[in-house]
């Protein structure tokens, strides 16, 4: 079945910010390894069962599934990205790889991703950070 994941670097952010709400950025190689292999589960944490929300016609084409966020440590140039892997039923032109990265990139920022963050600085935790600016994107066969 073909794939396709979005993956870019991390902030990982201390949990416990300064007054002024600045978040610290945390980069000893210990604490990032730490986050190799860690991901978000249960099924409301996963992307693709937002997309019918989403109401977008190129999405609505395509079956997605899965939309797993994960994270894995870089040891060559030791630092960290965050993924999202989805399932798909076929390969994405380049519209529905657009919207895909569109749809994925809202829900980091207002979506999935805004309330993993909340739930762990609530918790006062390391927070894992994905830059979605700097969005990579592989799909595959």
């Amino acid at each position: 079945m073909p794939s396709i994941t979005f993956y870019g670097p991390v902030f990982l952010a201390d949990g416990k910010s300064d007054d002024d709400g600045i978040l610290n950025e945390i980069t000893d190689t210990r604490t990032l390894r730490e986050y190799d292999g860690f991901s978000y589960d249960g099924e409301d944490n996963l992307f693709s069962t937002w997309i019918p929300d989403h109401d977008d016609p190129l999405l609505n084409e395509v079956e997605i599934s899965g939309g797993l966020m994960s994270f894995e440590y870089l040891e060559e140039s030791q630092s960290l990205i965050g993924k999202i892997d989805y399932k798909i039923n076929r390969l994405l032109n380049k519209e529905e790889i657009e919207a895909l990265t569109e749809y994925t990139a809202g829900q980091l920022l207002d979506g999935i991703g805004s309330g993993f963050q909340q739930e762990r600085m609530l918790e006062r935790l390391d927070c894992p950070i994905i830059n979605y600016e700097e969005f990579k994107v592989d799909q595959s066969s």
